[in-house]
């Protein structure tokens, strides 16, 4: 449509009939209306820490994480600005991102918490370069901050990845959605089209992700 309006319509997905149209959007500058619709996009659950000047393990809960390149291994997490672990991971010698599993629910908490003394209570394991990540994590990356970019109320930290693991898990990732903890359900929601499955395990050039 050369106009640029769209149509309400419908399509049937999974066996059900969504609409949609431009009479149910929300008023932008309700930050609580955002946030709800906002929190229908399901997301992981993670642990970024770092080191304070003085060598204390600093750190805070983060839904907002991504992998940004392989070639050089780039990862993203955005911070609010509000932050009291924002200083530490921009002047610090790096970080790392620990992806949280289910059954984490209480790291999450913690590790969300304003408690000074809040990672002494999260068994964590020490690289060699220095970062720590949360034992049992699905997955972590050890960074350097490779750039950092002013983004509204928060800042995108993008970092190097120095080092990551574990090689093989076969342990599921703790999620977030509409505002409470969900797990993932043992079975797909349907079958991935021969089409689609090659386009999501492609890495070469033109890779769509």
């Amino acid at each position: 449509m050369v106009s640029g309006e769209r149509k309400s319509g419908t399509v049937a997905r999974g066996g059900r009939g969504y609409s949609w149209g431009m009479d149910t959007t929300i008023d932008l500058a309700d930050t609580r209306a955002l946030r709800t619709v906002l929190g229908r996009f399901p997301s992981g659950v993670c642990v970024v820490t770092g080191r304070s000047a003085d060598g204390r393990t600093v750190g805070m809960t983060c839904q907002s994480f991504m992998g940004v390149s392989l070639e050089p291994p780039l990862v993203l997490v955005s911070v609010m600005k509000t932050s009291r672990t924002l200083p530490h991971l921009k002047d610090g010698p790096g970080f790392t991102v620990s992806v949280l599993g289910e059954g984490d629910e209480a790291v999450s908490a913690m590790a969300g918490s304003k408690a000074e003394d809040k990672f002494e209570h999260i068994p964590m394991t020490t690289t060699t370069t220095g970062h720590q990540f949360i034992d049992g994590a699905p997955a972590w990356f050890a960074c350097e901050l490779e750039a950092w970019v002013d983004a509204g109320d928060h800042d995108l930290l993008i970092g190097r990845v120095l080092m990551a693991g574990p090689a093989d898990c076969d342990r599921g990732p703790l999620l977030f959605h509409r505002g409470r903890y969900v797990s993932l359900a043992d079975e797909p929601a349907g079958p991935v089209s021969a089409d689609l499955s090659g386009l999501l395990t492609a890495t070469g050039p033109g890779a769509w992700f």
